[in-house]
């Protein structure tokens, strides 16, 4: 059971993408509450327009202020710099998700596990098409962020830099170790 406002991210191993998009464009709908705030705020300016109203002004205020809050004028930044980091160039941006080879999806899908907006982050495998350059950004990555995670891994390189605890499952029962990353 989870919390109805909780928000949780899941990098899985297997994973089919439900449409065909671009490149940066499935990445953008990682974060669907910035972009409908964007949305509303185009549509308020064009109401503007014609209606400067103090109730308008106030509402754009406000759109505006969540907004920044949400880190959405830098948004679109931080696609294209995860993009880099994990060996995208700004050719792939618009090629086809499914045009991709597995290794390429299963690095989009971190992407936008990492992307989106978590309170918990469940990732499985994470490491698995990643470079020694891309899982050093990852352990760095998620020793920054202020919510939980969980790492199912054989990665022993990740789990001793990134976890503080390790949970074996092995013959039907579970050993608990402590780590210091």
């Amino acid at each position: 059971s989870k919390a109805k406002s909780a928000n949780i991210s899941f990098l899985a191993q297997e994973f089919e993408f439900e449409y065909d998009d671009t490149v940066f464009h499935w990445l953008l709908e990682a974060r669907k509450d910035i972009l409908d705030l964007k949305a509303q705020i185009h549509d308020l300016n064009i109401v503007l327009e014609s209606d400067h109203s103090e109730k308008n002004l106030e509402k754009l205020a406000n759109l505006q202020h969540e907004f920044e809050a949400l880190n959405g004028y830098d948004y679109e930044n931080s696609i294209k710099i995860m993009l880099s980091v994990f060996n995208f160039s700004t050719d792939y941006y618009n090629r086809s998700v499914n045009s991709l080879s597995g290794g390429e999806k299963t690095r989009l899908r971190l992407i936008h596990a990492l992307l989106e907006k978590h309170d918990l982050l469940l990732l499985d495998e994470p490491t698995n098409h990643l470079d020694i350059k891309m899982i050093e950004w990852l352990i760095s990555y998620l020793n920054s962020i202020d919510c939980g995670y969980l790492i199912v891994s054989h990665d022993r390189y990740l789990l001793d830099k990134a976890v503080n605890k390790i949970y074996e499952l092995k013959d039907k029962a579970i050993s608990l170790y402590f780590n210091s990353p």
